[in-house]
């Protein structure tokens, strides 16, 4: 399962959530609205070749907001 959150200092639009794999490919998983810079969205989502090395939130017109890397676990 993939669960994205977000606090932001303010906002009430869609953000888009989008999954990073390792060879640089970005994967739309979902997106979800912001309520006062708050929201959070979860889903079954990444089908990619491997797991993914990141994630971010965009806005519709392509802005980021937020970026994250992942670790490999051992």
């Amino acid at each position: 399962w993939m669960y994205m959150s977000v606090d932001l200092e303010s906002g009430n639009d869609t953000v888009i959530c989008q999954l990073v794999g390792a060879d640089g490919h970005i994967t739309t998983v979902g997106s979800f609205r912001l309520t006062d810079g708050y929201g959070s969205w979860g889903s079954p989502a990444w089908t990619g070749d491997g797991p993914p090395v990141g994630a971010r939130l965009v806005t519709a017109n392509g802005t980021v907001l937020a970026t994250a890397t992942f670790s490999a676990s051992t």
